[in-house]
């Protein structure tokens, strides 16, 4: 392969950085840069590469292998190398005699394959951490890349790790959008997006779902009476124990400043009132751990509604429960009503 110009090798990254910019999918970035590149230099072997430090795993998220895309690991592999790039967190350039090197470098010959002849693999860093590593190879031919090619390959690298850093932030924020900052668990935001994916399910396979809000008693007194670090331990508390007795195939999230709300999928009324109590038996069985607080127990009231059973549509399944969560607070504490 010839040395490609300073021009030609600026033209690739401009082209390169444009598509970074552009989206946001990892998978219709990796191959945009490959089709560019490819263009470019004819390159024909293409991989990235990513790593996990806390579990320490290499895996391979993108790959073409001469020329087409492999969704299952390339055929001819050079994980050793990957290896190697990740411990020393540095550029390597094998430029041809693959089995010199191997043995210079201390890696084991047999983890490569046979057919590579040239490689270049350069680790993709943020934060003077490894998030994974991007190669060109070549199988045909030895001395097949220039200094261009490597300095090409570490500009990508570079890239590529703030690609990373954006797409794990905009993670971050959107899981934090989807969470309630005081409780932990999901948000008013986050149970509005599962309660209309669980509505349509239940409407397209006519099957029962079933919602609980619930609301610990007395909680207007218990606001006027203590501090409102306290209050948020109660809420924390309640949250905590909401979180760890529903089903795994229920959800809960915070819908208002004192109600929680649980979806039962797949639930008749009876089931959902079944659970219910049990919920409310152990939160009331449960010793409040807040030192402040002189009650050493508290107890909650539940409003229960299910679809088709209450309603047949969204609005009109929380409207229910909504109206029999306060039909159980004006007869008592500590009590479950259905809609």
């Amino acid at each position: 392969m010839k040395s490609v110009t300073v021009v030609k090798y600026l033209r690739i990254l401009k082209n390169v950085g444009s598509v970074l910019n552009a989206h946001r999918d990892f998978h219709t970035v990796a191959t945009r840069i490959y089709e560019i590149v490819h263009s470019a230099l004819e390159i024909k072997n293409f991989y990235i590469y990513q790593y996990n430090s806390a579990k320490n795993i290499v895996a391979l998220k993108f790959s073409i292998d001469n020329g087409k895309e492999k969704k299952q690991r390339a055929s001819t592999f050079a994980h050793a190398f990957v290896e190697y790039v990740i411990k020393t967190k540095k550029p390597l350039y094998i430029k041809d005699n693959v089995r010199k090197h191997c043995k210079k470098l201390r890696i084991n010959a047999t983890l490569i394959a046979k057919s590579v002849k040239s490689w270049i693999g350069v680790p993709i860093v943020l934060r003077n951490a490894v998030e994974g590593v991007v190669v060109f190879q070549d199988n045909k031919k030895e001395q097949a890349y220039s200094q261009y090619d490597e300095m090409l390959l570490v500009n990508i690298a570079s890239q590529l790790a703030l690609f990373f850093d954006n797409a794990r932030l905009s993670q971050e924020i959107k899981m934090l959008a989807l969470a309630d900052p005081l409780t932990k668990i999901s948000s008013r935001r986050y149970f509005d997006l599962v309660i209309d994916r669980e509505m349509k399910r239940a409407i397209g396979f006519t099957r029962s779902l079933s919602i609980a809000m619930i609301t610990p008693d007395g909680f207007k007194k218990i606001v006027a009476q203590y501090e409102p670090q306290v209050v948020t331990k109660l809420l924390v508390h309640i949250a905590r124990i909401l979180k760890m007795d529903i089903r795994d195939t229920d959800f809960v999230a915070r819908y208002a400043d004192d109600t929680f709300i649980l979806i039962f999928p797949e639930t008749t009324n009876t089931g959902a009132l079944t659970v219910s109590e049990r919920i409310r038996a152990v939160i009331e069985k449960t010793r409040v751990p807040i030192k402040d607080f002189k009650k050493k127990r508290i107890t909650v009231s539940i409003g229960v509604a299910t679809y088709p059973t209450h309603a047949e549509t969204l609005p009109e399944l929380v409207q229910c429960a909504d109206y029999a969560l306060r039909q159980a607070q004006q007869v008592g504490n500590s009590l479950i009503e259905a809609s």
